[in-house]
């Protein structure tokens, strides 16, 4: 039976295991990026213990609804030296067989170095048909493929937090009410662990930046950026050429440790922890009307900034002020520069 319908899909829930509802898996990495062990658990890593049979568990029947890998990297403090270290009389097949002895068993036997952000791979179909059907735009994250990956603080799913949520009170209400299909009942509980996984990230994350935004000077901390900053959102940035305020739509938003050598940074002298942005504006190249990427880059700072003195910000903060002033004045220009462009082009 084809899993892709309807039919396949119910015949697969009655024939297969009951999936792990969410797996935690650390992804232990060396200094050069080599990948070194992976540990799986059923439950989070708070106090780093490894559940024993869990490998078997998530490969015995289906995938688990969603795997949340942390990356790390660390080292082994061992009397004999690293394991990775090449010995006297060693051969490809004996360092292999030591380096596989001499790994730990537990994550607390690692001198973690560095904790990198947490991954959320999105496995259960059911979660990714609902996902797709409601995100309409949210470029630089892909939704395509068996699996999603979604880097934390999950943007794409805060951001869409409101019909998420709509959504799994419906699916309650029709599973509490009346007698549904398992299929119903899957999605259901699937839509229920994400739920539940992202509340402490609603808490901790979500709440506290739209309370300073709703403050009646909005203020963000650099780690709210990422809610400021969602893909399609309209924006003002100073155009250095033009040396005046021009109007742009934001593509991408993403948080790296290093600016890449083209992005202008916000403050160049911080190497570290760069909020990048991805904006276009539409502009004339000679021959027709295309779009125009700018890239900026926000440098991590310390407690909380207005939103109007950050180098982008979205426009509703400065229509509020003046009425849109700015906002019609860009329109008409705009409209001014199409019907010249148009004309040029018919020349």
């Amino acid at each position: 039976m084809d899993p892709k319908t309807e039919e396949g899909r119910t015949a697969q829930l009655h024939q297969s295991k009951r999936a792990l509802d969410i797996l935690y898996t650390i992804e232990w990495a060396d200094a050069d990026g080599n990948k070194v062990k992976t540990f799986k658990s059923d439950k989070p890593f708070d106090n780093l213990q490894v559940a024993s049979n869990v490998e078997e568990a998530s490969d015995a029947g289906e995938k688990p609804i969603l795997e949340i890998v942390i990356p790390i990297t660390g080292s082994v403090a061992s009397s004999q030296g690293s394991p990775g270290n090449l010995n006297p009389g060693d051969t490809a097949t004996s360092r292999s067989t030591r380096i596989s002895r001499d790994l730990p068993d537990n994550v607390k036997d690692i001198a973690i170095s560095t904790i990198d952000a947490k991954k959320m791979i999105i496995r259960s179909e059911f979660l990714l048909e609902e996902l797709r059907n409601i995100v309409s735009y949210y470029p630089g994250q892909a939704l395509t493929g068996d699996d999603v990956t979604i880097i934390e603080p999950y943007p794409v799913l805060m951001h869409h937090i409101a019909p998420l949520s709509e959504l799994h009170q419906r699916l309650k209400k029709e599973v509490t009410e009346q007698t549904v299909e398992k299929l119903v009942e899957t999605k259901c509980h699937h839509l229920g662990v994400l739920m539940e996984f992202l509340e402490p990230k609603i808490q901790q994350k979500l709440k506290p930046a739209q309370a300073r935004l709703q403050q009646f000077s909005p203020v963000t901390t650099f780690d709210g950026l990422w809610h400021l900053y969602r893909p399609g959102e309209d924006v003002y940035f100073k155009n250095s050429h033009l040396d005046r305020y021009v109007g742009g739509v934001v593509l991408e938003s993403f948080l790296s440790s290093a600016p890449p050598n083209d992005y202008n940074a916000y403050n160049p002298g911080a190497r570290r922890d760069l909020w990048h942005l991805t904006l276009f504006h539409l502009s004339f190249d000679g021959r027709k009307l295309t779009r125009f990427c700018y890239y900026f880059g926000i440098a991590n700072f310390k407690g909380e900034k207005k939103i109007r003195t950050l180098p982008v910000y979205p426009t509703k903060y400065w229509d509020n002020t003046d009425g849109g002033q700015r906002r019609r004045e860009l329109e008409s220009h705009g409209k001014k520069y199409f019907e010249i462009a148009r004309a040029g082009s018919k020349l």
